[in-house]
């Protein structure tokens, strides 16, 4: 760890984020903005009956989305700042949605698609590993080349 980052967590050592409420109110805002893209790629996209599509695309492109996000403010940002709460747990967490994923998942299995639903969880979560690595390869490419 570098001096710089040596510094940095003993400056923050005392900082309580759930108690700022400008990260309180990051959250929120980015949770207003991942509610309304899952709302407009569902419009787009409404679930069908089959294979739930729609939210394993949304949870695909959160994984990546999230990813992205701890590459880029890991060394970039200070510890206090309000991307991460913003975007990653704000945005990300309301894009994605693992409740949806065990409710469909559970409809599946309900209507006799047991397969369909293996298929379905082993999917969301090897897909979603898969795009996270691939995303983290990408952005330490960038900062390797920059």
């Amino acid at each position: 760890m570098s001096d710089t980052h040596l510094a940095r967590a003993s400056r923050s050592a005392h900082y309580v984020p759930h108690r700022d409420p400008r990260v309180v109110a990051a959250v929120g805002i980015g949770g207003i903005m991942g509610t309304l893209c899952r709302a407009l790629v569902s419009q787009w996209m409404p679930p069908g009956t089959g294979f739930p599509w729609t939210t394993l695309i949304i949870n695909l492109v959160g994984a990546g989305v999230l990813a992205w996000i701890f590459v880029s403010t890991l060394h970039r940002t200070p510890p206090t700042s309000l991307m991460r709460p913003l975007l990653g747990t704000g945005f990300c967490g309301a894009l994605t949605t693992f409740s949806t994923l065990q409710v469909e998942a559970l409809r599946l299995i309900l209507r006799g698609h047991v397969g369909v639903a293996v298929a379905y969880l082993v999917t969301s979560l090897l897909a979603g590993l898969g795009v996270c690595v691939l995303v983290l390869r990408w952005s330490r490419r960038d900062e390797t080349h920059a």
